[in-house]
C-alpha cells in the first residue's frame, strides 16, 4: 500500500475509525497551509481529503489508508495529496483522469474541488495549484 514520499512530504497512516477522517482533514489542511496555499484552497483540500479518505476506508480490505501530502514537482507551485489503501473507483481507467462520464457523487466532488484528479492503481492523486 505504500506510496512514494519525498523529503518534504508528510506521511499519515490512519485506521478505519470515522474520527480518523477528521484527523486526516486537519493534517491535510495544516500541510496545505505550510505549502502556501491560500485559505480558500485549504478549504478545498480539507473537504476533498475527507471524501477521498472516507471512500478509501470503505473500499480497503483492512480499512487502513495512507496519505502522502506535500509539494508537487519542484518549480510547479503545486500541492499534491496521494491517498492509498482502497480500490480504484469503478469505471475509471487506471492512470486516467476522472472524466465527465464517471459515476459517483464522491468522484464528482473530488473533481470539483481539486485542479487535477488521477487514479493510479490503488491510489487517488489530488493536485492543487497555489493560485486561487
Amino acid at each position: 500500500m505504500s506510496t512514494t514520499a519525498g523529503a518534504h512530504d508528510v506521511v499519515l497512516r490512519v485506521g478505519g475509525s470515522p474520527e480518523n477522517v477528521r484527523t486526516a482533514r486537519l493534517v491535510a489542511a495544516a500541510v496545505a497551509r505550510r505549502e502556501g496555499l491560500p485559505e480558500d484552497r485549504v478549504d478545498e483540500v480539507r473537504i476533498a481529503v475527507g471524501e477521498a479518505v472516507t471512500w478509501a476506508m470503505h473500499t480497503a480490505a483492512d480499512h487502513v489508508v495512507e496519505l502522502v501530502l506535500g509539494p508537487g514537482e519542484a518549480g510547479t507551485g503545486t500541492f499534491v495529496v496521494r491517498v492509498a489503501g482502497g480500490l480504484s473507483p469503478t469505471g475509471v481507467p487506471d492512470g486516467d483522469t476522472i472524466g465527465s462520464g464517471s459515476d459517483g457523487l464522491a468522484l464528482a466532488l473530488l473533481r470539483g474541488l481539486a485542479d487535477r484528479v488521477v487514479i493510479t492503481g490503488q491510489a487517488t492523486v489530488l493536485t492543487w495549484s497555489a493560485a486561487s
